[in-house]
């Protein structure tokens, strides 16, 4: 077994809530290495399950002492984009611009 197949086994999980319209989805499926885009997808797709979100464009925005802050990068990892275990974070629709 090569060790960054190990150590890929051994990342600490991160503790997150993603909201969307004000429903709260706890995971810890992520860590820092995992991408922003990867966690979108996961949660659109979680919210889809539950009937709560619709196809379109989204982002996630990190919630910090009660402010929403912009949208992360796509291609950034968590940790790029000052996430740790413990954020709160909001699925957001994108602004029409920002998809051209």
């Amino acid at each position: 077994m090569s060790t960054e197949s190990l150590y890929s086994r051994c990342r600490p999980r991160f503790y997150l809530t993603i909201c969307l319209n004000g429903v709260p989805w706890k995971t810890d499926d992520f860590s820092a290495e995992t991408t922003v885009d990867q966690v979108v997808s996961a949660a659109v797709e979680h919210f889809l399950a539950e009937g709560l979100a619709g196809l379109g464009g989204f982002a996630l925005a990190l919630i910090v002492y009660g402010y929403l802050n912009p949208p992360l990068r796509g291609n950034r990892t968590l940790g790029e984009g000052h996430v740790t275990s413990g954020s709160l974070l909001k699925l957001i629709l994108r602004n029409a611009s920002d998809q051209a």
